[in-house]
């Protein structure tokens, strides 16, 4: 564990015969976990609502997943059916399926005591079920298996596939016209249609400085500014989708 957390980019992002650089949607990144939490909590409401409506306990998925740490944070979270991770770089997915596999009977340094960790992360002493799968998010087959039952997929896309020719108007929340330019550092993901076509409707999707397309079928709800240490203005900006 503590080698993974000291790994940098540099240290992960190239494969067989791939340069580091060479693919700018391989390079790997983190998300801040107190403002991934914030936003967990914010759709408590929209995932309860949706749970009844399915008439079970929901999956949350996390595309391009890493290291598996925000699989791990959701399923302490809350309770899920199961909390999935999909990352395509085999090395960040072999630790991933190491993090999972890690027993709290193994932890040999001083942990901190039930009644703090229930107060942080109220599901931690009984987390969800894990599951991490090696793929491509563009392929039908791995996104299918991934994707199924999910009720809350989470996309920390910024440095995903976009469309050229910058954004696109797409509807908010308040029935408004908001237009996503690439002059303000946003753009069309690629994956927008192949996520859509591998989750039903109601499905709700966060997604991290990049848009999804309304004509893919998907509806801006809300939202959110947080920290983010990586970008150069110390901030990013999560929109809240729900498949339509």
């Amino acid at each position: 564990m503590e080698t993974a957390e000291a790994m940098e980019a540099s240290d992960v992002s190239s494969g067989e015969g791939n340069e580091p650089d060479e693919d700018e949607e391989l390079m790997y990144g983190e998300f801040d976990m107190g403002f991934f939490l914030a936003l967990l909590d914010s759709l408590e409401g929209d995932l309860t609502a949706l749970e009844k409506a399915r008439s079970g306990a929901g999956v949350f998925v996390d595309v391009g997943s890493g290291r598996g740490q925000l699989a791990v944070l959701a399923a302490a979270a809350r309770p899920w059916a199961r909390c999935v991770g999909l990352e395509y770089m085999p090395v960040l997915h072999s630790i991933a399926d190491c993090v999972a596999g890690v027993s709290t009977d193994a932890v040999t340094s001083e942990p901190p005591s039930r009644e703090e960790v229930a107060a942080a992360l109220p599901h931690a002493l009984t987390p969800s079920p894990l599951a991490f799968y090696r793929g491509d998010m563009y392929d039908a087959e791995v996104m299918a298996e991934a994707l199924e039952g999910a009720t809350l997929v989470f996309m920390f896309s910024t440095r995903f596939g976009v469309d050229e020719g910058g954004g696109e108007d797409v509807v908010g929340d308040d029935g408004g016209d908001r237009e996503w330019g690439a002059g303000e550092g946003e753009g069309t993901l690629k994956v927008s249609s192949h996520l859509r076509q591998q989750i039903a409707a109601g499905t709700m999707v966060v997604t991290v400085n990049n848009v999804m397309r309304a004509t893919d079928g998907f509806e801006l709800r809300r939202r959110a500014t947080g920290r983010d240490t990586e970008r150069t203005m110390g901030s990013s900006t999560a929109y809240v989708w729900m498949a339509v």
